[in-house]
């Protein structure tokens, strides 16, 4: 049965796969087919412009009985059916339904798969159906009466992940294979778009090329005149790539920075080859830190390291040749930062003190030298946030309090000396961040509070006179989900729900302005897993849900872009699916609904204790590592295994106490509810919960009460 075609394709998809869903389609609608394909018949119809529309929002139809109907009727006009393929996926039974559909509708040569996690035909293999991400409806054919065979079906398959096709190749496969062409017209024609749109990005990134290019030729007639032009490309690419990047906001125009430093890439890797003077590779090292910096904020911590490493090995063996000359002094400095920065992005402790420690006593030298450098002094007020932030990371909180209260100093004395200035005015913004974050961390509220006010109101200052300045907006969203986290550790839920939606308000915005600034989303989603404990707090354990199940999402995306960092896959993640657990588990009313709502606890338990065997100094990590083993012990004692349950109970409480010996100054009320939810589980006069026999099943109905199930699961 054939039906009259509206949608280029239908999307099928599990709703914990929504974002790629959404990707996707915007990807392909966006797609703009090139001309010279155009009208030409195929064995899909005659190509179009664009692969407008496709059918997506099954979400959004209107919730009541025709609902599946209108699904069969988008089924039935669509040409072709996309899989969104995931161990979800494999799972979902509209996903299933909708495959057998469109099958018995118009047969299975116009199916596609898109893969966005699992493995495939991991089903096929003892033990791996948990992992498998095609749903058995793509992976089998079916009869003429709609019924799976146990026939295995030929799959196409697109992967959308950094390790398998990547999304440009991903996308084009998929539109090929929709168009009815083929893949290898689109990847030429895409392969010379990309050179034109590259070619004609900016002016400058023109210039460049043309200059390098020419003295490159000019080059080859001798070398002294090589090294005398080499000299003034140097010269040009240098200032092209740091008057840019003071000028353009790596979040207003990072396409245009990444276009210009491929060109300074590809011209210094040629450069390399040969011998480099001391000015050379001092440009050379200036060029590799900007490299560095712009990969970073892409979130790709891969090549932000290899080209920090670069650079370090540039500016070590500058300083070896006249170790006491400041310019060169200053640039090892650098060297030192951004390798401990990226360290501390991977959780690398040992690295982030060593390089931070160096950072900080080359600037502290160099302002002493010259005190009158404010250049030298901003660096040195720099260094101690960076350092105060590792000793912080082991349990010297003291020792972190002292340093961002000498950084918060020295940037206000520098503010003073230049007022109006907006980099001065940030860099107090910064000091204040983290003075508070630690003040508040460790007991002292009112400090905390006040700091963050003091923030905030700066903030709104810059932004007033600066109001495009997405830096700053991004530092004003973290002072509002800061002061969001004070009001809930005092108990006013409603100012703190108040406070964290205008936080995740800003933070939306901003993600709008450039996806690709990894440090929006992650801002938002930790504004998110705070907003949800709020909500549960408050009683309004749907809301904590939402917050919750959006918070995971944005997460799970960041560790797609990149997966070496270790806050996101540790702390971030376990928190995020911890408060949806939470929520589940306070709206249960029902012993199963109880077991379901924990279930997911097992799993996420066992991975954490994975991650922190890596590092088990994190506090953070201990912290939901153990509140993550509170739920899983919950579900072991629902299944009747109260063993298991003590064991893992007590592998909680014990990861608590080692997080006490670790930090004893840092004052948790989360580590603290978790400690007295432990306790009162492993204590059998005072939990029922592991009683036996019938009077645990009747305890743990009792337990399924509002009153008992709020104090276990709600923050």
């Amino acid at each position: 049965m054939e039906g009259k075609r509206r949608y280029w394709a239908f999307i099928s998809y599990s709703h914990k796969d929504r974002h790629w869903a959404r990707w996707l389609h915007r990807a392909l609608e966006g797609y703009v087919v090139p001309r010279r394909l155009v009208g030409l018949e195929t064995t899909a119809g005659q190509v179009p412009r664009r692969l407008r529309p496709i059918f997506r929002d099954r979400e959004e139809l209107p919730v009541h009985a025709d609902l599946r109907e209108r699904v069969n009727s988008a089924l039935l006009q669509s040409s072709c059916l996309i899989v969104v393929c995931s161990p979800d996926a494999a799972r979902s039974t509209w996903v299933r339904d909708e495959i057998v559909r469109f099958k018995s509708l118009h047969g299975e040569s116009r199916v596609f798969a898109v893969i966005v996690g699992g493995t495939p035909k991991a089903g096929s293999t003892t033990g791996g159906q948990v992992e498998e991400c095609f749903p058995d409806a793509l992976r089998f054919h079916i009869d003429p009466n709609g019924s799976l065979t146990e026939t295995p079906a030929e799959i196409i398959a697109a992967d959308l992940r950094p390790h398998g096709d990547g999304r440009r190749l991903a996308r084009l496969k998929v539109v090929a294979g929709v168009l009815g062409v083929e893949l290898d017209d689109l990847v030429r024609r895409d392969a010379l778009r990309r050179g034109r749109q590259l070619t004609t990005l900016s002016v400058a990134s023109i210039a460049v090329a043309l200059v390098m290019g020419a003295l490159a030729v000019e080059a080859i007639r001798s070398r002294d005149e090589a090294r005398e032009q080499r000299g003034h490309a140097d010269d040009f690419v240098e200032f092209m790539i740091n008057y840019l990047g003071e000028k353009m906001k790596p979040s207003e125009r990072l396409d245009l920075l990444s276009a210009i430093a491929d060109k300074a890439r590809s011209y210094y890797a040629e450069q390399a080859k040969g011998h480099l003077d001391s000015d050379e590779l001092g440009r050379m090292a200036r060029v590799f830190h900007l490299l560095g910096y712009i990969s970073e904020k892409s979130g790709n911590l891969g090549d932000a390291d290899r080209y920090f490493r670069k650079a370090a090995d540039a500016t070590a063996a500058l300083l070896s040749i006249d170790p006491k000359n400041s310019q060169r002094l200053f640039e090892h400095a650098q060297s030192s930062f951004w390798e401990g920065y990226i360290a501390q992005r991977r959780g690398d402790r040992n690295a982030v003190e060593n390089n931070y420690t160096k950072y900080k006593n080359i600037m502290e030298t160099l302002a002493r030298r010259d005190p009158g450098n404010i250049g030298w002094l901003s660096e040195a007020a720099a260094s101690n946030i960076d350092l105060g932030t590792a000793y912080l990371g082991r349990g010297d909180a003291g020792a972190a309090i002292s340093l961002f209260s000498r950084s918060l100093l020295v940037n206000k004395l520098i503010s003073d000396r230049a007022p109006g200035d907006r980099d001065k005015l940030v860099a107090v913004l910064g000091s204040y961040a983290w003075l508070a974050d630690t003040e508040s961390q460790h007991g002292a509220l009112r400090e905390a509070f006040r700091d963050r006010l003091d923030e905030k109101s700066d903030c709104d200052k810059i932004l007033t006179k600066y109001p495009d300045d997405n830096e700053v907006a991004d530092d004003l969203v973290v002072a509002r989900m800061a002061i969001g986290g004070i009001f809930l550790k005092m108990g006013q839920n409603s100012e703190s729900i108040k406070e964290l939606n205008s936080a995740i308000a800003l933070s939306d915005k901003l993600m709008l302005t450039d996806g690709r600034i990894t440090s929006y989303g992650e801002h938002a989603a930790s504004a998110l897993i705070l907003l949800s404990r709020a909500y549960q707090r408050s009683g309004m354990e749907s809301n904590a849900g939402q917050a919750a199940n959006r918070a995971i999402e944005i997460i799970e995306h960041l560790i797609s872009i990149d997966g070496t960092v270790a806050i996101w896959r540790g702390p971030m993640l376990g928190d995020a699916r911890i408060a949806a657990v939470r929520s589940a588990a306070e709206r249960a009313r029902t012993t199963s609904n109880l077991q379901q709502a924990l279930y997911p606890m097992s799993k996420e338990s066992t991975r954490l204790s994975l991650l922190l065997q890596k590092d088990p100094s994190d506090i953070r990590l201990i912290t939901t590592s153990a509140e993550a083993k509170l739920l899983e012990g919950d579900y072991e004692i629902l299944l009747g295994r109260k063993s298991k349950a003590k064991t893992v109970w007590s592998t909680a409480k014990g990861l608590l106490l080692e997080a006490q010996r670790l930090h004893p100054a840092y004052v948790g009320d989360r580590r603290r509810l978790i400690f007295i939810q432990t306790s009162d589980r492993l204590s059998a006069k005072n939990s029922p919960m592991i009683a036996t026999g019938a009077s645990k099943v009747q305890a743990i109905e009792a337990q399924v009460g509002r009153s008992a199930v709020r104090f276990d699961y709600a923050w």
